[in-house]
């Protein structure tokens, strides 16, 4: 896959398997709208390509956050921590896109100040070098 960096208009090659990686996203916008109050849903994607070694893609929202101590928690197989917008799920989702990315040679992780505080999920990807 290749990203154009706009500021600076130079290529940006990441090697992925898109089927997977389409899985990844599609788990990470569906737990971002599942867990934000439909009335006020602000869900922002962002991409960052200034990094030398990897891309890192952000997916901000604010809706119900994550407590603390359950951050490193959400990755585990099976685990499903409900929110206040959403039921509990079957604890799958996250722990095969971390798999997923980790395959990739790539890190996902999760950050939150707490419950109601929203939550940002960032993917990073190593770039590919390319020589002509």
């Amino acid at each position: 896959m290749t990203y154009i960096n706009p500021t600076q208009n130079l290529p940006c090659f990441i090697e992925i398997d898109s089927d997977r990686i389409v899985q990844v996203l599609d788990n990470i916008i569906q737990n971002a709208i599942n867990h934000t109050a439909k009335f006020d849903r602000k869900i922002v994607i962002e991409c960052d390509t200034q990094m030398r070694d990897v891309i890192k893609i952000r997916f901000r929202d604010n809706g119900a956050g994550i407590a603390q101590e359950n951050l490193e928690l959400i990755f585990t197989p099976f685990v499903s921590i409900p929110s206040k917008y959403s039921v509990q799920g079957t604890g799958i989702g996250l722990f095969l896109s971390k798999s997923i990315i980790e395959n990739h040679n790539g890190l996902i992780y999760a950050e939150s100040q707490g419950l109601d505080k929203g939550s940002i999920f960032t993917i990073e990807l190593p770039k590919k070098s390319i020589n002509y």
